[in-house]
């Protein structure tokens, strides 16, 4: 293992991605100071900033909830709890207007599955995202 000074601003997705990593085993971070293993390619490696904050437009309120996989008798089981195994992250949006809905939609790095669902405060409307559009 190869120690450097940590920087100020680090992600530690970005640097795990960056060199085919697994953030739970292959390196770690301890007193300001990042372990790393020999045979990275860059000598010092390459730390990214982390992006910078984007807020949710106004007028739109995002919730998330964990993705539930199953049951183990009356307990349920999230896909954060299987190890991180596949999954989706679950988002439900409530949007105040239809245009406060398109503005979010017109963010870059917004996608939506099919399906997706939003509802709409002003005209207590649940719509559903059909690839293009609301609908």
């Amino acid at each position: 293992m190869k120690t450097y000074l940590i920087p100020t601003l680090f992600d530690g997705a970005k640097f795990a991605l960056r060199y085919d990593l697994n953030s739970t085993r292959d390196f770690w971070v301890s007193g300001g100071y990042i372990f790393v293993p020999d045979n990275l390619p860059d000598d010092p490696p390459i730390f990214e900033p982390p992006d910078p904050f984007v807020p949710v437009p106004a007028g739109i309120k995002l919730h998330h909830w964990p993705e539930m996989l199953g049951w183990i008798g009356s307990h349920k089981v999230f896909a954060a709890e299987n190890g991180g195994g596949p999954h989706h992250e679950c988002y439900y949006v409530i949007a105040d207007t239809e245009v406060a809905l398109a503005s979010f939609a017109a963010m870059p790095h917004v996608e939506f599955e099919v399906g997706q669902p939003a509802y709409l405060k002003d005209k207590k409307l649940l719509v559903i995202w059909d690839g293009t559009k609301w609908k």
